[in-house]
C-alpha cells in the first residue's frame, strides 16, 4: 500500500473498513507510519478521493516521530456536526455526575450512552485512549476519598479527572495493537498563531497543566472570604452605584388602610340618592366625633384648609390683627390667616418635638395680637396647657391646628379640644382618610358655633332653617361652601370606626422602628413622645445631617424607601419676603427644615416593611454623601 501527502490532504491507498475509509495507522512504502484518518464514518468516494481530512480546524498528527499538518479541506460538514453532538452529550453526563448525591455509576452509564451514540463521531485513537484515562482517573478519585494520594500530578488530590486545557484534548496511546508504545499525540483547537490552543512549533511538546479541583468529580466550592466579600458587596453597595436594592417594591410613605366597608358606606349612599350636603352619613359623623371628642359641637367641612378659613372668619379675625403662628407648618395655615386680611406672625419652634415654643409665643404677644394657632407636629401634642395660660392671660383666641392629631391626646384630653375650636383634616395621608375633608370642633361656645354655621353655610342661616328655626333662609354674612358631601361623609364615618386599631398599629410599628433605629445614634435622631402626651404617631420624622439630607433621601428612593423632606419655612417663603419685607430670623426652624426625613409609617406596613426602612437607612448612612 502507498502513502502519499498532498498539500492540504493525507491521502493512502489500502484496504478500506466496512465504513468505507481506512481507520488506523498505515505502513506506506517508505516505511513511515501515517494516521491519515482520524473519525470513523466519514464516507469518501472518488470525487474526494478517499483519506482526505477535511475539518476546519487544524489538526497535528504524530508520525513516526515527526508531525505532518492537514489544512482544513471541504466536505466534512457531517463529521463536524456529529463531533459537536458527542461532546454536548459529554458535557451532560459530567454535569450529571457533578451534582451533589449523584451516582457515579449512573454517570458512567450515561457516558456510556453518550459515546455509545457517538460512534462514528470519535477518532478511534482518542476514544481508546479516553478510556484508559478514565480508569486512570477514577482510581485516582477512589484513593482521594480513602485518604490515598492520586497518582501523578493531573489526577491525584485537587485535581479534576474530566477537566482539560481549553482548546486541546490530551490522550494517551492505547498500550495494545500496532500503537503499542506510540508517543501521545494531540489534537488542539484554533490553529492560528497568538490564541490559545494554537499548535506548538516543530519540536515542542504543549505540556499538559495540572488541573485543580475536587477529585470526586463535583464542582469545586468557591473561596469562602471571597464569597463572604461578594455578599457584603452585594449587600452593602448602595441602589445609587448600582447595588442591589432592599426592595424591588417601592414602600409608599402613606397608604390609606381602607378594606370593603368603605366601598360598601360609597355605594350605600350612591343607591340612596343622596350624595349632596346635609345628608345623614354627614350627621352621623358630626354626632360620632361630638362623641368621641367630648366638643359642644362638630362641623364637616370640605378640609382643614376650610375648617381654619371658617374659624378665622367666624371668631371676627380681621385686618390688623395678628395671628402668632410656627413657620414650620403647612401653607394652609398661613393662608387662612392672609385670606382673613389678618397678619400673620412666625415664631420658633422646639428642637426636640418641632412644635411652637410657649416662650417665644409670650415674647411675640403685641397689643395687635388677637389669636394664635399652634400646629401638633406628627401628631405630638406642643405645650398646649401652657400656650393656654398665655392665650388666657392676654385675652386671645387659640384655634389649634390638628390636622396630624386626631385620636391623640395631652393629659387624657384629646388635642383639639384645648382652645376655642380645633380643626381636623381627612386628607388621603393623614390617619382617618376620605380623599378630601375635614372638621372644626368647638369646645363650648355656642355663639362660636352659631357664626361657623353661617359662614361653613355660603354665608347663609340654611342650618337654622333646617332645624325649623326659620321659615326660610337668606343671605346674612360672608361665608363659604365648606360642607362635606355625604359620601365622602360616609366613607369618614367608616374609618373613624377603624381609627383606635389604625393608631394601635402605627403605635406598635414606631416602636419596632424606634429599636431597630436605636443603634445607628447619634448618625440619625429619633422622635420620642413628649411627656404627659399619648401621640398617634402619624409621622416618623428623623434628622440627620443638614448636608447629607437630600442625598440620603435621594439614596433611600433608590432603595425602594419612598422617604421625604417636609415644610419648607414659611417665614423665608417668597410671599412673605414680598409682602412683610423682613425676613424673621427663626435659626430651629431652619435647620429643622434642612435635616428632617420623613419614613414610611401607616397601618398597611409590616415588621417586614419596618426591617426594610431599618435595613435601607443602616445601609445608606453607612457611606459617604459622594459615594
Amino acid at each position: 500500500m502507498m502513502a502519499t501527502a498532498e498539500k492540504g490532504t493525507l491521502r493512502s491507498e489500502g484496504p478500506e473498513s466496512p465504513t468505507g475509509c481506512t481507520n488506523k495507522f498505515t505502513t506506506g512504502a517508505d516505511g513511515r507510519w501515517c494516521y491519515y484518518d482520524l473519525f470513523k464514518g466519514i464516507q469518501h468516494d472518488d470525487d474526494t478521493r478517499g483519506g482526505i481530512f477535511r475539518r476546519r480546524r487544524a489538526v497535528d498528527c504524530v508520525v513516526r516521530g515527526r508531525r505532518q499538518r492537514a489544512v482544513p479541506g471541504d466536505g466534512c460538514a457531517a463529521a463536524r456536526s456529529r463531533r459537536r453532538a458527542h461532546v454536548r452529550q459529554r458535557h451532560a453526563a459530567i454535569a450529571r455526575e457533578r451534582r451533589p448525591g449523584a451516582s457515579r455509576t449512573a454517570a458512567r452509564s450515561s457516558r456510556a450512552r453518550a459515546d455509545a451514540a457517538a460512534e462514528f463521531a470519535e477518532p478511534i485513537r482518542v476514544r481508546a485512549a479516553r478510556d484508559t484515562h478514565r480508569a486512570a482517573s477514577d482510581d485516582a478519585s477512589a484513593g482521594d476519598r480513602s485518604g490515598r494520594s492520586g497518582r501523578g500530578g493531573g489526577a491525584g488530590a485537587g485535581a479534576h479527572p474530566h477537566r482539560h486545557r481549553r482548546g486541546a484534548i490530551a490522550r494517551r496511546p492505547p498500550p495494545h495493537g500496532d500503537d503499542r508504545g506510540r508517543r501521545r499525540h494531540l489534537i488542539y483547537g484554533d490553529g492560528r498563531a497568538g490564541r490559545r490552543g494554537a499548535l506548538p512549533r516543530d519540536g515542542h511538546r504543549r505540556r499538559r497543566r495540572p488541573t485543580r479541583g475536587p477529585a470526586d468529580g463535583r464542582r469545586p466550592a468557591p473561596c469562602p472570604a471571597l464569597t463572604d466579600r461578594r455578599m457584603f458587596i452585594a449587600r452593602h453597595t448602595l441602589a445609587l452605584q448600582g447595588g442591589r436594592p432592599i426592595r424591588t417594591e417601592p414602600l409608599a410613605l402613606h397608604r390609606p388602610w381602607f378594606d370593603a366597608r368603605e366601598a360598601q358606606a360609597a355605594a350605600e349612599c350612591l343607591q340612596s340618592g343622596h350624595t349632596g350636603v346635609n345628608g345623614p352619613k354627614g350627621r352621623d359623623l358630626e354626632r360620632a366625633l361630638e362623641a368621641r371628642l367630648g366638643a359642644r359641637r362638630v362641623l364637616a367641612t370640605t378640609s382643614c384648609t376650610s375648617a381654619l378659613e371658617a374659624a378665622l372668619l367666624a371668631a371676627g379675625v380681621g385686618p390688623g390683627d395678628d395671628v402668632i403662628l410656627p413657620s414650620f407648618t403647612f401653607v394652609t395655615t398661613a393662608n387662612a390667616v392672609v385670606r382673613a386680611g389678618a397678619r400673620p406672625v412666625f415664631v420658633d419652634i422646639e428642637p426636640r418635638h418641632f412644635t411652637i415654643d410657649p416662650a417665644l409665643v409670650d415674647a411675640a404677644v403685641t397689643p395687635r395680637t388677637r389669636a394664635v394657632i399652634p400646629m401638633h407636629y406628627a401628631g405630638m401634642a406642643c405645650r398646649v396647657d401652657e400656650i393656654a395660660d398665655i392665650c388666657a392671660r392676654h385675652r386671645l383666641l387659640m384655634i389649634e391646628d390638628a390636622a396630624h392629631a386626631l385620636n391623640a391626646s395631652f393629659d387624657g384630653r384629646p388635642l383639639g379640644t384645648w382652645g376655642a375650636c380645633g380643626c381636623f383634616s381627612f386628607h388621603e395621608t393623614k390617619d382617618l382618610v376620605c380623599g378630601e375633608g375635614g372638621a372644626v370642633a368647638v369646645r363650648d361656645d355656642d355663639a362660636l358655633v352659631a357664626r361657623l354655621e353661617i359662614v361653613r353655610e355660603k354665608g347663609t342661616d340654611r342650618s337654622a332653617f333646617a332645624r325649623g328655626e326659620r321659615d326660610k333662609y337668606t343671605w346674612v354674612g360672608p361665608g363659604s361652601s365648606y360642607v362635606l358631601s355625604d359620601v365622602l361623609a360616609g366613607i369618614a364615618l367608616v374609618q373613624l370606626q377603624k381609627l383606635d386599631e389604625i393608631t394601635r398599629r402605627k403605635t406598635a410599628l414606631a416602636a419596632y422602628l424606634l429599636e431597630r433605629l436605636a443603634p445607628l445614634r447619634p448618625s440619625i435622631s429619633l422622635p420620642d413622645a413628649p411627656v404627659r402626651s399619648t401621640p398617634n404617631w402619624h409621622l416618623f420624622a428623623v434628622t440627620v445631617d443638614a448636608a447629607r439630607r437630600d442625598w440620603i433621601i435621594r439614596a433611600l428612593r433608590a432603595e425602594g424607601i419612598l422617604a421625604a423632606f417636609h415644610y419648607v419655612p414659611l417665614h423665608s417663603s417668597p410671599f412673605i419676603v414680598e409682602t412683610q419685607g423682613a425676613v424673621a430670623d427663626l435659626p430651629v426652624t431652619d435647620r429643622v427644615a434642612a435635616s428632617i426625613v420623613r419614613l414610611p409609617l401607616h397601618a398597611a406596613m409590616t415588621r417586614q416593611d419596618c426591617d426594610d426602612v431599618a435595613d435601607a437607612v443602616e445601609k445608606v448612612l453607612g457611606h459617604p454623601a459622594d459615594a
